[in-house]
């Protein structure tokens, strides 16, 4: 997950938590705009494709589990 950004790891960390973005904000003392958008660059910068084929969160979720599994 080298190609996120600090904030945007902690967005994706509660993100696989299976937090929602009103949540996120919350957690992290941001607006859920904020949040929206951070959950947006993720996906794009995941290159989760925006169709109802694929839930992103879900893709984003995984992606994550599998970059800490890589880490240990």
């Amino acid at each position: 997950m080298n190609r996120l950004t600090d904030r945007e790891n902690q967005v994706l960390s509660l993100l696989a938590q299976g937090l929602a973005n009103r949540a996120i904000a919350d957690r992290l003392g941001m607006t859920e705009r904020t949040a929206e958008t951070h959950v947006s660059r993720i996906f794009w910068k995941l290159d989760l494709p925006d169709d109802s084929t694929v839930h992103r969160r879900v893709h984003a979720a995984l992606a994550h589990e599998r970059a800490l599994v890589r880490e240990d």
